[in-house]
């Protein structure tokens, strides 16, 4: 008997999961279950985001764009929780939108397709300088996350932020912007994934069992 299907349970049991939990406890919640347990492969749109999250969004998009910065990071979002963010910080229970953006992207950067602007971003966690001598709930999901997700291993997010002409650009400004294609060039082929070799690993072990 073979279990195959494992990864694919998985990924399907993070969609669900991690939809669930976006509208319960807010959008880095519902991420980070969605990011932690889906498939490397898979890429996600604004549909993980809320309505005021996505209008926040598009609202840095034309600012940079217009003064010719592809890059948005915490600074820009100048969310409140970006000055508390530590190993030992509990995340709050109400999460507004620039903490939302904040804590789900980070830093993430700015490429047009075709007439469209699209914010990317790479779905991983970097370790701090320093090993941390104390942690808090959000701290030990950190480090689960550089495990299973360090750089370059995550899913992608690929934000549709509307056509240059929705978004009130002109085109001299909106051709400004490096292309998607560019962005992606750098990014690895066959991004390794921590949670397909688990899988695998206990697909096997359920087999010999079996």
């Amino acid at each position: 008997m073979k279990f195959t299907g494992f990864p694919n349970l998985l990924d399907s049991s993070a969609q669900i999961i991690g939809t669930a939990a976006s509208g319960m406890f807010g959008t880095p919640y519902g991420q980070y279950i969605r990011g932690i347990l889906g498939s490397n492969n898979r890429e996600y749109g604004t549909e993980i985001f809320k309505e005021k999250e996505v209008d926040l969004l598009k609202d840095l998009a034309i600012e940079h764009v217009k003064s010719g910065s592809f890059k948005i990071d915490y600074g820009d979002l100048d969310a409140d929780i970006t000055k508390k963010l530590s190993y030992t910080m509990d995340l709050p229970k109400n999460i507004n939108a620039r903490d939302a953006l904040a804590i789900t992207l980070g830093t993430s950067s700015l490429r047009r397709s075709g007439d469209r602007l699209i914010n990317v971003d790479e779905y991983d966690f970097q370790p701090p300088e320093k090993e941390p001598t104390e942690t808090s709930l959000y701290g030990i999901a950190h480090q689960i996350g550089e495990v299973v997700r360090p750089e370059g291993h995550g899913p992608s997010i690929r934000a549709d932020l509307g056509t240059w002409k929705e978004l009130g650009l002109t085109k001299e400004q909106f051709d400004k912007v490096p292309t998607l294609e560019s962005y992606e060039k750098n990014i690895p082929e066959d991004k390794p994934d921590a949670w397909e070799g688990v899988a695998k690993w206990l697909s096997s072990s359920i087999d010999e069992i079996l």
